[in-house]
């Protein structure tokens, strides 16, 4: 199930957006407005569509950092060309837009190539984090396996951010139902048994570091 929700002052486009429903029964399609911005995050909103007139730069700005913080994807629909408006456009390197005559169809079209390639990119970064692991001798039968992948998505999801292993070790508890401690020894025990003698810290990061050159 793909849930859109829209912040649209084009009527015509408002339209359109609901007539996706014909296209694909598998949409669920929310009318927001920036003044309820939070909803996004409540309603766990996978796509963003918003309009553009050629004097809302902030709020291009608006949108494109809440989607960026939140990691969903937005389709920018222009309701006129101004200057101002395609420099802005630029400024944020956005991969998907189109204007306000796109076609029923072409709105559904340039949607589902959107979802696509956030898929292929999601399926990418797993790919890559399995054959690194499964390189470095780490065996797929081993609970630590598991917990080393997401160890190092932890790592690839929190690249920029500052945080101790305990952190890692409780948001992989968390998310296979178990405790920490066991989190701890099955990652360690895996390792090992790879021949390798860094410590657990050492071994996710050299893997992070080589995921980002895969």
């Amino acid at each position: 199930m793909i849930k859109i929700g829209y912040d649209v002052k084009n009527e015509m486009l408002i339209q359109k957006i609901w007539n996706l429903y014909s296209f694909d029964h598998e949409l669920l399609i929310y009318e927001l407005s920036m003044e309820r911005m939070e909803e996004i995050r409540d309603l766990k909103i996978d796509v963003m569509i918003y309009d553009l007139n050629h004097d809302e730069c902030p709020r291009l700005e608006s949108f494109e950092k809440i989607c960026m913080k939140l990691n969903i994807k937005s389709i920018c629909v222009l309701n006129e060309y101004t200057d101002d408006l395609i420099e802005s456009i630029l400024k944020f390197h956005l991969d998907y837009q189109c204007d306000y005559q796109i076609t029923d169809e072409g709105l559904y079209l340039l949607l589902l190539r959107m979802m696509n390639d956030h898929d292929k990119m999601k399926l990418s970064v797993y790919e890559r984090i399995e054959k690194i692991c499964l390189k470095r001798g780490v065996s797929a039968h081993l609970k630590g396996f598991d917990y080393l992948q997401s160890a190092i998505l932890y790592y690839i999801e929190n690249e920029h951010a500052s945080f101790r292993m305990k952190d890692v070790y409780d948001t992989i508890a968390k998310k296979h139902r178990t405790t920490s401690s066991r989190v701890e020894k099955n990652l360690r025990l895996a390792i090992n048994a790879s021949g390798s003698l860094l410590s657990n810290a050492k071994f996710v990061d050299a893997c992070f570091r080589e995921c980002q050159y895969e």
